[in-house]
């Protein structure tokens, strides 16, 4: 049986991920590229989540219209109490 990974708050310390996604007209997410990240499930959390979010579209002549915006979650180190 393999061993469940650790995916505690100490896991994501450090890790980032930045994405580039089609955002349609309607402000659904279309197509996302990964585009840098130094862990592999935080990339795919990012990619499977952003699938679901929504933004306000692009416009050009008060027209929506579809456009590539790139975003990135990035795991700090939480700060320690006094």
């Amino acid at each position: 049986m393999m061993a469940k990974p650790d995916l505690s708050r100490d896991y994501w310390s450090g890790k980032y991920a930045e994405v580039e996604a089609l955002v349609l007209e309607d402000g659904s997410v279309s197509e996302i590229r990964p585009i840098a990240g130094n862990d592999k499930k935080l990339m795919e959390l990012l990619i499977g989540a952003a699938h679901g979010w929504k933004f306000a579209p692009g416009s050009c002549d008060g027209k929506p219209v579809r456009q590539w915006i790139a975003f990135s979650i990035d795991c700090r180190p939480a700060k320690k109490a006094a």
